[in-house]
């Protein structure tokens, strides 16, 4: 027989249960008060989810803004998954909240902090936010604020003010009362300051990340962007993927500013940057545009092109930068490195490769850039090196690493543990002119410096895309030299179980895709289906 304490607990539970049932939007806050009296956790919590799905009007109604304590408003505004359109309806409910009774203005910047004015247009913040705060008077009249500007440089005070601090003449409630209002609208105005700032500096928004310009709500989905669609050549895509990891479904996400392959992906604070490419397979030309996606505004951003056209190249983030390596445009490849600042706008050389190099793969472990493989010209053998550069070591040139087992260029690297993967590509023989593929997989240890080969590929996959995602690496698509065919296969490899699997099939037969992970708003499931969504961009 169970004892007391436990059979009493059940029948609490059981009670909870029965309660949960009775949650609706006429009993859910007496509700929630029994749930606070009583410390039932598991009442609390259904009520919780109740008023986070139905918020954005219960938020208006009298019984709401009259009775949820303050507490609750807050944790309701900090959920990543309240219910609500924009986050100017999350600041209404928290103005009307605050304006529904005297004595409010002390919890006023503890629940403005949770809403994420960075993630609200410049003009919103000027036209209706400072507005709004001005009316409740958690901010000075803005002529007050030209006349507190000027005494300030004027150096002055009105005499009034101080032959009133001088003679001590205010009660001390009365003091008090003034600093705590001092105190939230000091509060409130600097929240105000972060986001005008955060707008004000455009480029450097992936460095000025904090909760509050954190993408609320959002998932983190694998990216799949641009790449040679159907036969060789025919045609290049500008569409930008997104896989769903519960339904493995693909749907569209956004689309590239132009139809690229051969380009790169990196992430930066929760912003994609997509680099580079070529615009059409048959001239071999590059570019050196940078583009910016934002996926808070599903807004792409052009910023400072890199000094040198390039394509079949390694783009990464590292340190608060991004690091472009090598490449190629027509038939000239480049030795070159550069690094791009946000905070700057503005790429700048850093240490140059040993040689020229192109069609290598490159990923970054802890801090270090690694790169392999490649081809340095139109004719020669494919390139078995390893080499590792510490962006934090200013001008130390690259280091050679010890090479790997087989020579081979557009491949795959990844690093989703402690060790560093080597994946698939192609090999020309020794420097011949026929290629053929490369299923093998190796994986090399840093602290040891050994290369160890693991499971190979299931597929071919020169040229392929590919990303870590939950611990997972994903080979998306790529070529076959000698069956001469695009794939549409992703290949899952798991580390822990040293196999590979089959993943959702892509939309459409590619190579020299780019990918990466990244949270995006909540997919629209709308259209969607197995292996795409209908009418998307190609």
């Amino acid at each position: 027989m169970a004892p007391p304490a436990a059979q009493v607990w059940r029948v609490v539970d059981f009670c909870c249960q029965f309660l949960e049932r009775q949650v609706s939007e006429d009993s859910y806050l007496s509700l929630q008060q029994l749930a606070l009296l009583y410390s039932l956790e598991r009442l609390d919590a259904a009520i919780d989810r109740f008023v986070l799905a139905r918020f954005a009007a219960l938020s208006l109604t009298p019984a709401f803004l009259r009775d949820t304590p303050p507490h609750k408003l807050a944790s309701y505004l900090s959920s990543g998954q309240v219910q609500h359109g924009a986050e100017r309806e999350l600041f209404k409910a928290a103005v009307l909240w605050l304006g529904e009774a005297p004595g409010r203005h002390a919890h006023a910047a503890r629940l403005l902090a949770h809403v994420r004015f960075p993630l609200m247009p410049p003009e919103e913040l000027e036209e209706r936010v400072l507005p709004a705060l001005r009316a409740l008077k958690l901010l000075a009249p803005e002529e007050e604020e030209e006349e507190e500007e000027e005494e300030e440089e004027a150096g002055c005070r009105a005499p009034e003010e101080e032959e009133e601090e001088e003679a001590g003449c205010r009660a001390p409630e009365e003091e008090e009362e003034e600093e705590e209002e001092e105190e939230e609208e000091a509060g409130c105005r600097a929240l105000l300051e972060e986001a005008l700032l955060y707008h004000s500096c455009s480029s450097s928004q992936p460095l000025l990340q904090t909760s509050r310009t954190a993408l609320r709500g959002g998932a983190e989905r694998l990216l799949l962007s641009g790449g040679e669609v159907s036969e060789r050549g025919e045609a290049l895509s500008a569409a930008v993927w997104r896989l769903s990891g519960e339904a493995g479904l693909w749907a569209v996400e956004t689309a590239l500013p132009a139809r690229r392959s051969h380009h790169s992906l990196a992430v930066l604070g929760g912003f994609v940057f997509a680099a580079g490419g070529g615009a059409s397979r048959d001239d071999g030309a590059a570019c050196d545009l940078l583009y910016r996606y934002d996926p808070r505004h599903n807004l792409w951003t052009p910023g400072a092109p890199m000094k040198e056209r390039r394509m079949h190249f390694y783009l990464g983030a590292v340190g608060g930068r991004l690091i472009a390596v090598g490449g190629n445009d027509h038939a000239a490849a480049s030795a070159s490195v550069e690094m791009y600042c946000p905070a700057e706008d503005r790429w700048s050389y850093a240490a140059g490769l040993p040689s020229f190099l192109y069609g290598h793969a490159g990923t970054v472990h802890r801090g270090v850039v690694y790169i392999s493989g490649g081809h340095d010209s139109q004719s020669g053998p494919y390139r078995r090196d390893v080499l590792s550069y510490d962006p934090a070591r200013g001008g130390e040139p690259w280091a050679e690493r010890p090479a790997m087992a087989a020579a081979r260029a557009w491949h795959c690297m990844a690093s989703p543990n402690h060790l560093i993967y080597a994946i698939g590509g192609s090999d020309n023989d020794q420097g011949g002119a026929e290629r053929f593929d490369i299923r093998r997989v190796e994986a090399y240890d840093p602290r040891s410096g050994q290369w160890t080969a693991v499971a190979p590929l299931l597929r071919p996959n020169s040229e392929a895309a590919l990303a870590v995602w939950a611990g997972r690496i994903y080979v998306l698509g790529g070529y076959s030299w000698e069956s001469m065919a695009f794939s549409r296969a992703t290949q899952v490899y798991d580390p822990e179980r040293d196999a590979w699997a089959r993943g959702p099939d892509l939309p459409h037969r590619l190579a020299g895709a780019a990918a990466c992970v990244c949270n995006v708003r909540p997919e629209d499931r709308k259209g969607a289906g197995p292996g795409g969504a209908g009418g998307a961009p190609t």
